[in-house]
């Protein structure tokens, strides 16, 4: 987590993302510090795991493109697409699907 996320503050690109929002753009579907996981870990080589978005891109070719990092790797950068990308569930989640299931 950043300094200006812990502060409340905003970042640059999700100053950018507001300011875009209305203006005929489609709208990313995941949020900057958003844990996500690869769709198709072949493509890119890179191991399956846990990514955060770091950077939304531009819409190119119909695609939205995030710039993601591993979060086992925080050396690992890479550009990919929407389509490519899951949500990650939080503990949260994972703990309420647990409980509905009755699995304490």
């Amino acid at each position: 987590m950043t300094i200006l996320a812990r502060l409340g503050r905003k970042t640059n690109e999700q100053l950018h993302a507001n300011r875009t929002a209305g203006q005929g753009m489609t709208a990313h579907k995941f949020k900057i510090g958003q844990s996500v996981r690869l769709r198709t870990v072949q493509t890119h080589q890179a191991p399956a795991g846990e990514y955060r978005i770091i950077r939304q891109l531009p819409q190119t070719d119909g695609n939205m493109h995030y710039r993601v990092r591993s979060s086992a790797d925080e050396q690992r950068e890479m550009v990919v697409k929407e389509s490519e990308l899951l949500s990650w569930p939080d503990r949260f989640s994972i703990y309420v699907k647990r409980r509905l299931r009755g699995a304490d």
